[in-house]
């Protein structure tokens, strides 16, 4: 009895530690950085990814693909990494703190402005970081690095940071639009992969990028005058969901935070090396080795420059930062919504018809009915989904971007209360045309299909008779 005990124990135990291995996850859905920024991804991420399961002796499949390509704005990323969207996000600190100003304080505008005091200030600010993502976000840290120094790209002639005044300059975090609105200058914010287009539309007139990022990105195409006054660092991550971390076993674990660290220092040493390179491939000097060359005009930082930028920290970045509540406008925000019932009750929304109008009476009424339970539907989801943002940004005490810093909830109540008008109009109108398609299909045909062309005849010519004239036509 005693021997088939002990069989029986160290087959549990065999099967327990079978059962452990299984437990690892054997995929990963990465969301990595821009493909624009192709130092980063192309040099150290993308490589870093790709290589990850050899490296840890696991068999697991890596699903990885940028930002851009994934069509994921930046400013989501806790988010996604909270509902389990990804299992590992590269996530753009300054853009994702909208949803938390603390993160922004690891590289607030103008405190850090080059790299030794900045990883000072990112290793000391590491574990509460940490500590904070877990519980508010259901993400842990796995890397924390710079793109390097957050300098000036301009297509308009300026000799120092005076004459920023008057132009449109993007940036990406609240402090650093702050910075900027001290300048005189108006803060445009955007992600990495709307700059170039907007500076070659006259969207914007300068931008904030790194070096290596600007130049990689080919930022010198659209842009003539370069200064080299950083700001920040632009300090990035790489963030794991918190139960997918925890599936992996402590071995697997372990392994996990040894291999992104070197990721990481990967990062930190490529901040360090490649701008020095992309400041002279900018403006055609040699060394010219890492980047491509261009020739834009070198604009010299001077000493009035950097106590503009100390001086702004005292008494606009800091202050605006601390401070997480001020009104706002919420007109834009809620009238295209509100304009969705509008529309649906004029019969305004594009109906797709051509065939319509050639079937009879009764397959017309029921695909217009259809039409009306289809955009019912619809309607109830966006609402739905609105609502779930809007809980969010309350949950998380969400703020804008913008150097107001404005409570998210304010405008978003009010989109969401023009969202749920549209579902609920949309929802009477479905019922109704349900009820005219058991008892008045001509009358269904009339009220919900698409204008006739003589109606939107009358619509645009406002009841003239065309042809005939009448009175109050002159």
């Amino acid at each position: 009895m005693s021997r088939l005990l002990s069989v029986l124990t160290l087959c549990s135990l065999l099967g327990l530690a079978s059962g452990a291995q299984a437990a690892d996850p054997t995929s990963m859905r990465v969301a990595g950085n821009f493909s624009s920024n192709r130092n980063h991804v192309e040099g150290v991420e993308k490589p870093f990814f790709t290589a990850l399961p050899k490296l840890m002796g696991a068999n697991l499949a890596v699903n990885y693909n940028p930002m851009d390509v994934l069509g994921v704005q930046a400013a989501d990323a806790l988010r996604l990494l909270r509902s389990g969207t990804f299992d590992v996000m590269s996530v753009q600190i300054g853009m994702a703190s909208r949803d938390d100003p603390f993160f922004e304080g690891i590289d607030l505008i103008g405190v850090s402005t080059n790299m030794e005091d900045l990883r000072k200030a990112v290793d000391a600010y590491r574990q509460a970081f940490d500590e904070r993502l877990q519980r508010r976000f259901n993400a842990k840290v796995m890397t924390l690095w710079p793109f390097g120094p957050q300098v000036f790209y301009c297509n308009k002639p300026i000799k120092s940071v005076d004459d920023l005044k008057g132009l449109k300059v993007r940036s990406f975090t609240p402090s650093m639009a702050a910075l900027i609105q001290s300048f005189g200058a108006t803060p445009v914010t955007m992600q990495f992969s709307e700059v170039y287009p907007s500076l070659q539309r006259g969207v914007a007139d300068c931008g904030v990028t790194s070096p290596t990022s600007g130049n990689s990105g080919k930022w010198p195409e659209v842009t003539t005058h370069f200064l080299p006054l950083s700001v920040s660092g632009s300090v990035q991550g790489h963030f794991m969901n918190l139960d997918y971390w925890n599936k992996f076993s402590p071995e697997a674990q372990k392994s996990l935070v040894s291999q992104f660290k070197k990721m990481e220092d990967e990062m930190w040493s490529l901040a360090l090396r490649a701008n020095g390179d992309a400041m002279n491939c900018n403006v055609g000097k040699e060394p010219c080795k890492e980047n491509t060359k261009f020739a834009m005009t070198l604009v010299p930082v001077t000493p009035a420059d950097e106590k503009k930028v100390k001086d702004a920290v005292t008494k606009v970045v800091l202050p605006i930062w601390k401070a997480s509540c001020n009104k706002v406008d919420p007109k834009c925000a809620v009238t295209s919504a509100l304009g969705f019932s509008y529309a649906l009750l004029a019969r305004g929304h594009t109906r797709v018809d051509f065939l319509l109008s050639k079937l009879p009476a009764g397959p017309r009424a029921a695909l217009n009915w259809l039409a009306m339970a289809s955009l019912a539907a619809v309607a109830s989801f966006a609402a739905w989904r609105a609502w779930t943002v809007l809980a969010e940004s309350i949950e998380f005490d969400s703020h804008s971007t913008s150097p107001l810093q404005t409570p998210m909830w304010l405008p978003q109540s009010l989109w969401f209360v023009g969202w749920l008008l549209f579902a609920l109009v949309a929802l009477a109108m479905a019922v109704h045309a349900g009820v005219l398609l058991a008892r008045d299909r001509d009358r269904l045909n009339r009220v919900y299909g698409p204008p006739t062309l003589d109606e939107e005849i009358e619509a645009e010519t406002g009841g003239i008779k065309v042809g005939g004239g009448t009175q109050g036509a002159r």
